[in-house]
């Protein structure tokens, strides 16, 4: 019935457009339109948008797109477009339409959508999980409660498991981690997110994982890291300050995120190139020094969110001589490192700065006198390229009303930072959770 609806709707819009010259594309055009509207779907339940109308366009587009599998192997289902007519029906000739092909799927519900429907839809997709190749759930514990203890999942690379509230309660850790128990049996899996569920050791002895976010309750746990022994990205969600542990060798680690400075004490890792600190009014900077001595690794991304802590921190150490891009808080809390860095001993090999600044922060954003003439000095003396913003468009172009325009008229590059940016809030895009893949410095 799906199909014969949507197949007049297509015969009626062709007729009253009569010929159109879009049937004279050549191929190589079609199929890369066809592709750019796969990897950007947003709402597979919609009829009225793509890919569904990419099949109502002329019977030869029709023809390609039901012949393209990889047009329909992106799945987006949100809670919120559930209430439509026939979702059952549009999910399933979906997946006819996608074929054997592997899926990549994104599921939310809001924390007042958690309705029978949508976990009716959500029993249609795990009964095609052999197919999944990308799995990320944004959603409450009624929700999570329908996914199965056993699930068939032999292709499986990457899942992503959120809360769909700010809140983290013990209720929510111990349904995210037992969901995550599930996931973590899939054996090609290489990117594992589950940032609000607490650190579980890898099934069997070790894990082949390369990239990992987690909670740690307290920070003993972190034993368990010992189990991934491949993992070159990590991303530690620890408000634990209690105790020293051993440290924990991760002989792999290139990119390390932590939530304070403390946990750093519990690791070692000597091929670590890129360093972020979340923002804490209670890091120190011994604990970094401490761990990039113990380390002996050498950074090439430094990024210290909280301003105070960048303020204090010892810039001249030898592991940050390599420092190629820095993050920069801003505003008041940087005035402190803006008058530390225009030095030339100071991070020699400084090439990029990206100024981070909150959502909040960025009402009636400016740069500031300090700021300013730290980039002026870098960029006349110190060899500074690249000012990346991490902001939205339109604080990019008040920012370049305050003061950077004049800068880029002297041959600064001012680029968003749009990996972090502009994203739509599936990790697997470009969020701002895991590290973006940019050009070197």
């Amino acid at each position: 019935m799906l199909e014969m609806y949507l197949l007049r709707s297509s015969r009626r819009k062709t007729e009253m457009r009569g010929k159109a010259l879009i049937n004279e594309l050549p191929v190589e055009i079609v199929l890369q339109i066809f592709e750019t509207v796969a990897a950007r779907p947003k709402n597979t339940l919609d009829t009225h948008a793509a890919p569904w109308t990419l099949a109502q366009v002329c019977s030869a587009w029709r023809k390609s797109a039901l012949g393209l599998s990889t047009l329909w192997s992106t799945i987006i289902l949100e809670a919120q477009h559930t209430a439509g007519t026939r979702p059952a029906a549009i999910l399933k000739e979906y997946l006819r339409r996608s074929g054997g092909h592997p899926l990549f799927i994104g599921v939310k519900s809001t924390a007042h959508v958690d309705n029978d429907s949508f976990v009716a839809l959500l029993d249609i997709l795990i009964r095609q999980s052999r197919r999944w190749k990308v799995i990320e759930i944004s959603a409450g514990i009624s929700t999570l409660e329908s996914i199965p203890h056993k699930l068939a999942l032999p292709i499986l690379e990457e899942f992503c498991i959120k809360s769909n509230t700010h809140a983290v309660t013990d209720e929510t850790m111990f349904m995210h981690t037992d969901v995550a128990r599930t996931f973590l049996r899939a054996p090609t899996l290489r990117m594992i997110d589950y940032r609000d569920g607490a650190l579980t050791p890898a099934p069997g002895q070790t894990s082949s994982a390369t990239h990992l976010g987690c909670r740690l309750p307290t920070l003993t746990q972190i034993v368990h890291l010992e189990t991934y022994p491949s993992i070159t990205e990590l991303h530690l969600f620890c408000a634990d300050t209690m105790g020293d542990v051993d440290p924990v060798v991760l002989p792999c680690l290139e990119r390390l995120s932590v939530l304070e400075s403390h946990t750093l004490r519990a690791l070692i890792c000597p091929s670590l190139s890129t360093l972020a600190v979340r923002q804490r009014a209670d890091d120190s900077p011994q604990d970094i020094s401490q761990f990039l001595t113990q380390s002996r690794c050498s950074l090439r991304v430094l990024s210290l969110l909280d301003g105070a802590l960048l303020a204090q921190v010892d810039l001249s150490h030898t592991a940050l001589d390599r420092v190629a891009r820095l993050a920069l808080p801003v505003p008041a809390s940087t005035l402190a490192t803006a008058a530390r860095l225009c030095s030339l001993n100071i991070l020699p090999n400084l090439r990029t700065i990206t100024v981070f600044v909150s959502k909040e922060q960025f009402q009636h954003p400016e740069i500031c006198d300090a700021v300013a003439t730290l980039l002026e000095f870098r960029h006349a003396r110190a060899g500074l390229r690249r000012v990346r913003l991490y902001c939205t468009p339109i604080d990019q172009r008040r920012l370049m009303v305050a003061g950077l325009a004049e800068l880029q008229n002297d041959g600064l590059e001012v680029v968003m930072d749009t990996y972090n940016s502009v994203h739509d809030d599936w990790t697997w895009w470009k969020g701002p959770y895991w590290f973006p893949e940019v050009p070197d410095d």
